[in-house]
């Protein structure tokens, strides 16, 4: 894949998807699994009514279209397409990323967790740092989702 555009952070290239998902030291197959409960699935939490330090995990399934402001982990597995009023606090884990990046990320981006990408050329044109504070917050929330064999989970 290709990245083009002004750029105001540093970017990593594993060389192929399974040196970028080794190098992560993800567990995309878990992240991904619609059967592991997040805390929100295709929504978002009111952020004016969760603590101002709480950075919850948010999936979203099939193209996602983000229009919207946040912080936490967003998981996105379809296509992740930010447009301009994207602003995100935390990681960003997507599948596919759609022909354009826009909008604000303080964070983490890591983008083609499942190959190929719809898109050959990528055009990078969103503001983006690497806040570690933000990445350290999102990432502890993170930590805690792990499936464990035959077990059953309620979710309220």
């Amino acid at each position: 894949m290709q990245v083009g555009g002004a750029l105001t952070t540093q970017m990593r290239y594993a060389g192929a998807r399974s040196g970028m998902v080794d190098s992560a030291g993800l567990r995309w197959d878990v992240l991904s699994d619609p059967d592991v409960p997040v805390e929100f699935e295709n929504t978002l939490p009111n952020f004016g009514s969760i603590p101002a330090d709480s950075f919850p995990i948010v999936r979203y399934t099939g193209w996602v279209f983000a229009s919207f402001t946040g912080r936490g982990v967003l998981i996105g597995d379809g296509v992740f397409d930010p447009g301009s009023s994207f602003e995100w606090h935390g990681i960003v884990l997507a599948k596919h990323v759609g022909d354009v990046i826009q909008g604000h990320l303080d964070g983490l981006l890591v983008a083609g967790m499942e190959e190929p990408n719809m898109y050959a050329t990528v055009a990078y044109r969103t503001e983006s740092h690497y806040h570690s504070c933000d990445v350290y917050a999102a990432n502890e929330t993170l930590s805690y989702l792990e499936r464990l064999e035959n077990t059953t989970v309620d979710v309220n």
